[in-house]
């Protein structure tokens, strides 16, 4: 397999734009500016044709604020999307439904005002969620038992949501409640060889941070949320 090429400038404390020319670099596989202070909005990254060989791409912790395009941008071979800890608002971006690749989806701690998308949870190789800290207003209701979130493990929407959660839904979640003998035999890792995802998770009432998290791994956070009913 060949090397993967590379951006990162991740805990440099740089202050300008996002360097958009990386847009049309057609070998790029990886982005890493988390943790940096790039100024404005993101809408720039709709691009069509753009990021032709991205798999991750973390802009989390960057400072970018405003409302996201409808589309954002259509990257469908994207397997990892981190974009925690910035003040971005508005919606989900409806074009997230067509990165059927997406493994890792992490929008925790923004300014999102939104009703639960499930069009997530036709995503098939999906394992993790992460929606905390954002606002969304509905009743978690409708759910498919045969095919929703076929593969999701971790899901976090705690400090979040207002509404119903029904039962059926938690139910769905049928990942969660089956991890088979040969899937702990093999201790397999969420990323590739090159880049291995890591995510902070609560632990009995403690964040910790999983440096590399096993496909086996299942966290479900609902805490400090409203809902209602019983």
């Amino acid at each position: 397999m060949p090397t993967p090429s590379i951006f990162g400038c991740a805990k440099q404390h740089v202050v300008r734009h996002i360097p958009f020319f990386l847009v049309q670099l057609p070998e790029l596989m990886i982005v890493i500016v988390c943790r940096n202070k790039f100024s404005g909005e993101i809408k720039h990254l709709k691009h069509k044709i753009g990021f032709p060989s991205l798999d991750v791409l973390d802009i989390a912790s960057t400072q970018f604020l405003g409302k996201l395009s409808t589309d954002f941008f259509i990257v469908t071979q994207l397997r990892s999307l981190k974009i925690s800890e910035n003040k971005l608002e508005g919606n989900l971006p409806a074009s997230l439904d067509k990165c059927k690749r997406l493994e890792v989806l992490n929008f925790g701690n923004n300014l999102i005002h939104d009703k639960f998308s499930f069009r997530l949870e036709k995503l098939p190789s999906l394992k993790v969620l992460i929606l905390r800290g954002n606002i969304f207003l509905c009743n978690i209701t409708r759910f498919d038992s045969e095919s929703g979130f076929p593969k999701l493990r971790i899901l976090n929407i705690a400090s979040n949501f207002s509404g119903g959660l029904s039962i059926e839904f938690l139910q769905s979640l049928k990942a969660m409640e089956i991890v088979t003998n040969r899937e702990k035999a093999k201790l397999n890792y969420i990323g590739e060889h090159y880049y291995l995802d890591s995510e902070t998770i609560l632990n009995k009432g403690d964040e910790r941070v999983y440096w590399n998290v096993l496909t086996i791994l299942t966290s479900f956070d609902l805490s400090s949320i409203s809902f209602e009913g019983k």
